[in-house]
This record gives structure tokens, sequence and C-alpha cells, in this order.
């Protein structure tokens, strides 16, 4: 028991994966042991070689999602990890924010560690928000690995590592020639973290921060629509960088012979969005490792699907279920190494098919999205479109119990939705269409302030509230986000990459 802990955190296994990996609990060796001794169809479960516990009955389902939960919460040796609190009985201490063990910096030559600006998640708040920073690895990166204008570096993967209360994290860039990061709309540049902490600083100079980082304020907003000086730096208007999650966590390890690229230098822009259910204030932090990629991955540049098409289009009336599905069509010789998908709380089931209608990825567990990758790599070569179109179908539940029945803690309620969508520029504001106080569950109603409508005595115990499923970006609205990643190879373009 004295060793146990620093034998597990870190520590490479017999097997792919080292035994716990803080944060990842699908990188992690011992979790997937023991999920795949319960569950053997787990995607990943060849990977970590035998199960456990051996020559025992399976790990109960409770304990194999407590252990999945206290990696998710960053694996700490001691304290309450949040959300495991259902799932063990008995005296706990209070919960607190746990600041998640720091990934290693990778050995020089080998890769880059950018250090996220901490910014503060008050107590029991909600902040989905933006910051830029500035950063410089041009002298850090062999001249080998970057692209021959030496402006830009290839590299073959990235692990992301956040402290527990995040939610997801998207980064972009920023030509330094494209803007005047002075001007006003980005507010004064401060130092956040270490002992110069809230001192005015320039971004240009990286050591100008003891500790710490420049960064500008944090700013609210959903996807960075209202960032900077108008019409803003929002991430659909900036060069999008593959480098976040939508989890606390991510690892991205692309196959042999494939490669991404990113600047050497430049502007950042963080958003993260983060819930924080302690009492506490609390710092957050991240960090992102990137990993160069040698003349082996040096051959095929990946592609993205993020199709954002039909991001808010989930519509469900109150107490009833919607399917929506959406289309992806690939160009012509793609070859798919992996699918994941992105909803919120009322995404009930995501099933992805081929173009002959068979089912190649789903994910019931909208917090927790999987990962699929292919290996072989589907191939998607035919000249006709509809041989290359993926087909996505979602079935969204807007307050619909097992049995059929209403459920309004689980609807779309007027009154449960955030502050964020107040602010202006952030999707998912809804009007109430019924009632949810008992006697009239389900009724038909006007909108805010018919409450008279859902009446069921006379003095008034009515109340309007259950809306129709928004898209929006709290998790009391919705979102339709396929994601992905593929590679283009041509006939006669070289051998196809390894796996």
């Amino acid at each position: 028991p004295e060793v146990a802990y620093q034998n597990l955190i870190e520590v490479d296994s017999s097997y792919r994966n080292q035994r716990v990996v803080p944060g990842n609990k699908r990188a992690s060796n011992l979790y997937m042991k023991v999920a795949c001794g319960a569950d053997p169809d787990l995607d990943g479960c060849a990977d970590n070689g035998p199960y456990m516990p051996s020559n025992r009955a399976p790990v109960d389902a409770d304990t194999v999602e407590l252990l999945g939960r206290w990696i998710y919460g960053g694996a700490p040796e001691t304290g309450l990890v949040l959300d495991t609190e259902e799932l063990i009985e008995g005296c706990l201490p209070e919960l607190e924010p746990y600041s998640i063990k720091p990934l290693d910096v990778p050995e020089p030559g080998a890769g880059i560690q950018f250090v996220m600006p901490t910014w503060t998640l008050e107590k029991s708040s909600e902040h989905e928000g933006c910051f830029m920073t500035y950063y410089d690895f041009c002298a850090d990166i062999p001249d080998d690995i970057k692209t021959p204008d030496g402006r830009e570096f290839r590299f073959k993967g990235h692990e992301l590592r956040q402290d527990a209360l995040s939610h997801h994290m998207l980064t972009s860039y920023v030509d330094p020639a494209t803007i005047d990061p002075y001007d006003p709309g980005f507010g004064e540049w401060v130092c956040a973290g270490g002992s110069d902490a809230g001192k005015s600083c320039d971004p240009f100079d990286l050591e100008g921060c003891s500790g710490g980082a420049c960064r500008t304020p944090f700013v609210d907003g959903f996807a960075c629509f209202n960032f900077g000086p108008p019409p803003g730096l929002g991430f659909l208007r900036t060069r999008g960088l593959p480098l976040g999650a939508q989890s606390a966590q991510a690892k991205v390890d692309l196959p042999e012979g494939v490669y991404t690229t990113m600047p050497c230098s430049g502007f950042m822009i963080y958003n993260p969005h983060a819930f924080n259910l302690t009492t506490k204030d609390h710092d957050m932090n991240a960090r992102i490792n990137v990993y160069f990629a040698d003349e082996n991955h040096a051959t095929y540049p990946v592609r993205s699907i993020f199709d954002i098409d039909a991001i808010f289009s989930p519509t469900a009336p109150p107490f009833e279920k919607r399917e929506i599905c959406s289309e992806t069509v690939l160009p012509r010789y793609a070859q798919v190494i992996d699918l994941s998908s992105h909803t919120h709380a009322k995404g009930e089931l995501w099933i992805t098919y081929d173009p002959q209608g068979n089912e190649i990825y789903s994910n019931k567990v909208y917090n927790d999205p999987p990962n699929k990758r292919f290996n072989p790599r589907l191939v998607f070569d035919s000249a006709d479109p509809r041989e290359r179109t993926l087909r996505h179908c979602v079935i969204y539940n807007n307050g619909v119990n097992d049995d059929g029945s209403p459920n309004i803690e689980t609807v779309t309620r007027y009154s449960g939705l955030p502050q964020s969508v107040f602010l202006p520029g952030v999707p998912g504001l809804c009007s109430p269409t019924a009632c949810v106080n008992d006697g009239a569950v389900g009724r038909p109603c006007g909108g805010l302030g018919d409450d008279a409508t859902c009446d069921t005595e006379i003095g008034g115990d009515g109340w309007c509230d259950a809306c129709p499923i928004t898209g929006g970006e709290s998790t009391m609205n919705e979102m339709f986000l396929p994601l992905g990643r593929y590679i283009i190879v041509e006939p006669g373009n070289g051998p196809p990459p390894g796996d």
C-alpha cells in the first residue's frame, strides 16, 4: 500500500499504455483491463493484454465507473473526486478543486509544450471564454522538422491535459502580421500566474512574467465570437489548431506516414469551457505537448471532419424524442483514420453509417464519446459521391423516461438556462411551450409568463417552463457535430501509410 500509488501513476505497463494516465481513462492500462473484463466489446480491448481480475468474476459496473471517474478526475492520491459521491458509501470529505499532475515536457528535439496561462474559475460557476497569448518555439524546433519556408513545423500527435473541471478546449492561430495586439479591443495585456500576476506586460516579451505568462483578459464568449476588436476573432474566423479536445483530456497519435502542421510562432487563442461545482475558486491549468513528425511521418497531411452544417439543428418538443440526421461527403481517395461525435446531455444515441448502411460508429454517453480508430482505415475511392457519403443520425431525448412518461427534470427548462445564453451572440435561448407543474405536465402553453394556462387550481399553481430543444453552447441546449480524421491517398502517390 505504501508504494501502490507511485507504481501506478504514469508508470509504463507491459502493453501499449501506461498503467494510469491522469485524466485519461482510455489511455490507462489499469482501467482498460478492468473495464474490458466487464465488457470485452469495448473499443481498444485488444491493445491492453489479458483482462482483470484474472480467473475471477468481472468487477461490477459501479466499481468500473468509479475507477474511470477517479482517473478522469486527475487520479489524485487523496481527497474526493468530482462525481464519485453517488458511488461511494460513508462519510466523505468536502469536495475541493484539484490541479492535475502536469505533463512532463518533451525531450529536446522530440517536441514542445504549450502552457496555458491560468484563469480563475469562480466557485459554483460555469464559464466559456477566450484569451490570447504569444508563443515562439522557432529556435527549439529542428530544421528538418520545419516546412521549407521555416515558418511552420510538422507534428505527428499531441496530448492535452487540463484540470478535471474542464469541459472542452479549442485553440486557434492568429498571424501577428494581421492584427494590432495593442488595440484596446483586446484589453490590457497582464501576467497570469507566477510572482508577477496581475502586472501589465508586453506579449512579445516571453520572459516578462516571472513564473507566468502574458495574456489578454479572460472574456466570456461562445466560440470567441465576441473576442477582440470588431468583427472579432471567433473560432470560425481564425485558423483552428488541432490541439484541443471536447473533454478534459486528449491524446492523438497519428499513423505512420501521417502528419499535420502549425506555425512555430504567433498568437494562440485559447477557448476553454469549464464548470466549478465546488465551493472554492480554482485557477485552471492546461498543458499541451506537441510531438515532432520525422521523415517517417512526413508523407500524408491529415485532414479533419469538423462538420458544422447541422451543429444547431437538434429539435424536439418538450417530453418527446426526435431523430436528426446529417451527411458528410468525403473527397475521393479519402482514407478515414478515426471518427468521434459531439452532442450535449440530450443526445441519447449517435450512430454513423457507411454508404452501404452499415453501422460504423456509435455513442450513448454524450460527455465521454469514444474516438473509434479504424485499422485498416476506411477507404472511399469511388467516383460516385454517394459511395463516399457518411450518414450520422442522433436521437435527442427531451424529457422522456424509459417507460415513455414525462420527466420534468431532464426536459429543457427556461428556468434552468445558464446566464451565458443571455449574452449577446450566444445561442440557446428558448421559449416555453409546455407546463411542468403537477396535474398539467405536458399541457401546451404560450411562452414565458403564460403560467395561467397551466393552472390546476384557483389561486394559480401553473408553471409554463418546458422548452423545445434549441441549439446552443450549454448542456441545457444541444449540438450536432460529426468529428474525425482522414488522409487522401491517390493512386500512384506512394505506398499506403502504416497504421
